[in-house]
């Protein structure tokens, strides 16, 4: 389990339905799709790290076992949660959850944003 720290933390919301990367995509979700070596996930947390934002929590709507295993190679800085409901429901949630990562950065695709 990630310790509660004061100071900026990464949410990416992952998951959805891979419809324009099928079949590439039919057992997992876009985000853990390898490309070049490396997933989206994979590449938001290394870019957030070296930034020094850490931790890294991965939001799926259902439990996966690409982002748990990415999560489980993350040396404890990557924790991976199941949050049913829309986006909105997942930010809101991950704030609640975690009171003191401040600012909350959202990664959700390849856009990223801030949740003060």
């Amino acid at each position: 389990m990630i310790e509660e720290a004061p100071g900026p933390g990464l949410v990416i919301v992952a998951g959805g339905d891979p419809v324009r990367l099928r079949p590439l995509a039919d057992t997992v979700y876009k985000p853990f799709v390898a490309i070049n070596g490396l997933s989206l996930v994979a590449r938001h947390h290394m870019r957030a790290e070296n930034a020094g934002v850490s931790p890294t929590i991965v939001v799926t709507d259902v439990r996966d076992p690409m982002a748990s295993h990415l999560a489980g190679e993350s040396s404890g800085r990557m924790l991976h949660t199941v949050i049913p409901g829309s986006v909105r429901d997942k930010i809101v949630e991950c704030a609640a959850r975690f009171p003191t990562w401040r600012p909350l950065l959202v990664a959700l695709g390849d856009t990223l944003a801030r949740v003060d």
